[in-house]
């Protein structure tokens, strides 16, 4: 239980986002699968780590569309490529290899890693 003042100021100026590091977490977490994918994934492989409307209700549209994918593309340095099949791949060259320590990507950031899911935003404590 909080005290009448911290209830208060809760109540009037809220609590704080709960999910300010969302997306440093959703950048961590797709770098970290395409790295273990050998720099090389396709749509379906950073669709948990995008924005993406219900499958069912975007039908063929969601086979189709990969235009989901693009700010993580754009934000890792993706290249995207087409197969001699016609699918699209996203190349990431500067994930392929890397020297990197993997402790710091393995800091949580009071998010669950196993499954990334946005906490909610209470309206006051």
């Amino acid at each position: 239980r909080s005290g009448i003042l911290e209830g208060i100021f809760s109540y009037i100026f809220g609590d704080g986002d709960p999910n300010r590091q969302v997306e440093q977490v959703r950048l961590r977490e797709a770098s970290r699968v395409i790295r273990a994918s050998g720099g090389a994934v396709t749509a379906e492989q950073l669709a948990p780590f995008c924005d993406v409307g219900d499958p069912n209700e975007l039908g063929e549209r969601f086979l189709v569309e990969e235009g989901f994918v693009l700010p993580i593309v754009s934000q890792l340095g993706g290249q995207p490529e087409v197969t001699s099949d016609g699918d699209i791949v996203y190349i990431f060259p500067e994930l392929q290899i890397s020297a990197r320590d993997d402790r710091y990507e393995r800091s949580g950031a009071g998010f669950d890693m196993a499954y990334l899911e946005e906490k909610t935003l209470e309206f006051s404590r």
